[in-house]
């Protein structure tokens, strides 16, 4: 088993102990990112998302999780909370956070 394994089953061990902490599944994300498993990490960032409504990190990490796998719909929602979070005037489609 390698490092990158041997976190996964940690943080998924620390996500069953601390289910109520976003942090927890913003850096488990994060390791599905690094082994290349997008939609999984997406799920953890949704995940992290609504356990934590107003933290920009979560919102910045998801607008740039999808735009970069080409859902802008799902892009246009997160530009929308990061610019309601900021309390930024709506910015033109596209222009990005």
């Amino acid at each position: 088993m390698n490092r990158t394994d041997e976190a996964l089953e940690a943080l998924q061990r620390a996500v069953e102990l601390a289910p109520e902490d976003p942090v927890v599944r913003l850096v488990l994300g994060n390791t599905f990112l690094e082994k290349g498993d997008r939609e999984r990490a997406a799920s953890l960032f949704r995940e992290a998302s609504e356990l934590a409504p107003s933290d920009l990190d979560v919102h910045v990490t998801l607008y740039t999780l999808f735009s970069s796998m080409g859902l802008e719909e799902d892009a246009g929602r997160e530009e929308r909370a990061i610019r309601t979070i900021q309390g930024a005037p709506e910015a033109e489609p596209g222009q990005g956070p």
